[in-house]
This record gives C-alpha cells, sequence and structure tokens, in this order.
C-alpha cells in the first residue's frame, strides 16, 4: 500500500501545478470581465431617470448582455477546468484503490486485513483529493488578492496644496480663445481656433451631431489632452 500511495501523491501534485497554471488564468480573465457588470449597473441605476426620459432601456439592456455574455463565457471555462480536473481526480482515485484491492488478496492472511485495507484506503484518497482541491482553490482566490495589490501600487494623483491668488474670481465664467486640440500628433485637429466666451450664471448647451467635438470640448476643458490655446 506504500508503493502506490507514494505514486498517487505523486500524481495528485504533478495535475495540481499543471492544473493551477489554466485555471489562475481563467481566474483572471474572469474577474476582469465581471467588473464591466457592475460598472455597467451602477451607472444605469445612477442615471436611470435619464435612461427612460429619452427611452434608451433597449440600448442598456444590449449593452449588459454583452457584459454578461462574455462573464458567463469565461465563468462556464473556470466551472469546465474544475470538473475537468475532478474527473481526472476521481479516475486516479478509482485506480488506487483497486490497485490495493488487489494487492490485498496475494498479500493478507486473512479476510479482516482485505476489508481495513481497502476502507483505509478510500478514506486516504478522500483526504488527499480534498486537499489537493483545496489548495488548487486557494491559489485560484488569490487573484483577488493580486488585483487589490495592483491597485495599492498604483501612484497617487499628486497634490499641490497650491492656495488661490488673492484676486481669484468669485463667480466663474469661461472663456475659449483660439482652442485648437488634437488626440495624438498624428491625427487631423478635432477642434480648430475655437472662440467662446460663457459668463458667469449662463446655462449653455452644446448640441451637434456625432463626431462634432462635443465631447472633445470637455476634453479641451478638463485638460485631458494637450491643446494650444489660451483658455481660462
Amino acid at each position: 500500500m506504500l508503493i502506490p500511495t507514494v505514486v498517487i501523491l505523486g500524481l495528485f501534485y504533478s495535475y495540481k501545478q499543471f492544473f493551477i497554471k489554466t485555471s489562475r488564468s481563467i481566474k483572471r480573465i474572469e474577474g476582469t470581465v465581471r467588473s464591466p457588470i457592475f460598472s455597467h449597473m451602477t451607472a444605469s441605476l445612477e442615471g436611470l431617470s435619464t435612461i427612460r426620459a429619452f427611452n434608451n432601456q433597449d440600448v442598456l439592456i444590449e449593452e449588459f448582455d454583452r457584459h454578461q455574455d462574455l462573464h458567463s463565457g469565461a465563468y462556464y471555462l473556470f466551472l469546465s477546468c474544475n470538473r475537468a480536473f475532478g474527473i481526472l481526480l476521481d479516475l486516479n482515485c478509482i485506480i488506487y484503490v483497486a490497485i490495493v484491492t488487489v494487492s490485498t488478496f496475494f498479500t493478507a492472511s486473512f479476510g479482516g486485513n482485505i476489508g481495513l485495507s481497502i476502507t483505509q484506503a478510500m478514506g486516504l484518497t478522500g483526504r488527499m483529493q480534498w486537499g489537493v482541491r483545496q489548495w488548487s482553490e486557494t491559489e485560484n482566490q488569490m487573484t483577488s488578492v493580486e488585483r487589490v495589490l495592483e491597485y495599492s501600487n498604483v501612484d497617487p494623483e499628486e497634490d499641490t496644496n497650491e492656495e488661490p491668488v488673492k484676486d481669484w474670481p468669485h463667480l466663474g465664467g469661461i472663456h475659449f480663445e483660439t482652442v485648437s486640440m488634437r488626440y495624438a500628433p498624428s491625427e487631423p485637429l478635432i477642434l480648430r481656433n475655437l472662440c467662446i466666451k460663457i459668463k458667469p450664471t449662463e446655462k449653455v448647451g452644446i448640441v451637434g451631431r456625432t463626431g462634432a467635438g462635443k465631447s472633445s470640448l470637455i476634453a479641451a476643458l478638463f485638460r485631458l489632452t494637450p491643446s494650444k490655446a489660451r483658455y481660462s
């Protein structure tokens, strides 16, 4: 019984090493595609009144279905990988119990030893299988810790702690003077010599077709992209 036990322990360890490389990568993918679902649900709940006002429920449902399909595919692949690993362990346990049972027929002096050997072999394989499964599951769940560590290592934004000057205006206005902006040096200009002056307390709506530069105007206002301009 000792020799088959050593052999099956080595097999279990080799199976675990092979399995964990695949399952860990799938678990990372599953965690990555799960985040957009929560983000989409949060954004949808926050803008529920706007969605209903513009009657865009179907658009949001289709977008949610796409996120859900990606996550379901990754999660199903992870479950299938676990099931295949479990079947492989079960098959080895059956072979191990069969070898122990056959070997006791030639070594045991009376029937009680045969029953004891079979019982101990079945109990041992169950514990070994449970231990290998828990070991693998622990390593898979550590991918969540990896994601937390990645966020903890992100460089924080600089805090300038600069106080405004004494003549800082009490009312906010927006003044664009010949604003030109492009998203990359090799791309054409999105905004070209734009001049806008919005007085304080004024409410202004920006209307235009898709690609007219509405979001680019906001990006220039918040300095999200480099631009050649003078605006305040």
